[in-house]
């Protein structure tokens, strides 16, 4: 096959596969637009509930909840929903105690939403559980085990973390307020309960992970999406390059 045929045959192999990665674009842009609306599931009902849509929740002193941590497998659970209005502003959503010797979460001014919990050392841990600058509503399921580990589930996420020995009290559990700051513009659902069985805890977030797998929008659309943007990437300075040497 001479020169000119192939370079002949090549540009029709190219335009083939760049009407292939068009159609894919076109295919997988219109499959993304036809997404339903994702529904928040939350965690079950569990222990006792509160929600702070008249101000903060003055819960007290609770020592019997952080007692649990005290045993060799015990857990604290705390799980809801927050449903974000402004975002930016320091804003506490729960706490165990005052002055970081407990449990807290919030969101501080660059819009980052985390967990502390007070460690034996004096110091603080933090886990940073959610992306920055998003409002609406978002689910957790915070577990928080006498072997200091800790995993929160929800907002896409499934974070596990491993702290220092953690020592946190429940001397003034307040929900909408936490970290000294006071929630703003949002509304926190939080139940929360202790145990003595941390596998099954585990186990049972196992569970509510997988219904929030299930309960994902298909993401079938990206593998569509993706191949025909990587395609066109490919192909285009192929066919840069056909095109200069036709003009030749």
């Amino acid at each position: 096959m001479s020169l000119s045929k192939l370079r002949i045959h090549l540009s029709k192999i190219s335009t083939i596969f760049y009407a292939l990665a068009i159609m894919l674009i076109v295919i997988g842009l219109f499959s993304w637009f036809r997404l339903p609306e994702q529904t928040v599931i939350l965690y079950p009902s569990h222990g006792e509930a509160f929600t702070n849509d008249n101000g903060v929740v003055e819960v007290g002193p609770r020592s019997d909840l952080c007692s649990a941590l005290n045993e060799p497998s015990g857990y604290l659970l705390i799980s809801g929903s927050i449903d974000l209005t402004n975002i930016g502003l320091d804003q506490g959503f729960f706490q165990t105690a005052d002055e970081e010797n407990g449990i807290y979460l919030d969101i501080d001014g660059g819009g980052q939403v985390r967990l502390g919990v007070h460690l034996n050392d004096g110091t603080t841990g933090q886990v940073m559980f959610r992306h920055k600058y998003r409002t609406g509503m978002f689910n957790y399921a915070i577990l928080i085990g006498a072997d200091s580990s800790i995993r929160i589930v929800g907002d896409q996420n499934d974070i596990r973390v491993q702290m220092n020995e953690i020592e946190p009290t429940c001397s003034n559990i307040r929900i909408g307020a936490g970290n000294e700051t006071e929630a703003v513009g949002a509304l926190v659902v939080a139940n929360i309960s202790s145990g003595n069985d941390l596998e099954m805890a585990n186990a049972n977030l196992d569970s509510y992970v997988d219904s929030l797998s299930n309960n994902q929008n298909a993401s079938t659309y990206k593998l569509t999406l993706y191949t025909g943007i990587l395609l066109l990437m490919f192909l285009r300075p192929t066919r840069n390059l056909l095109a200069r040497r036709r003009t030749r």
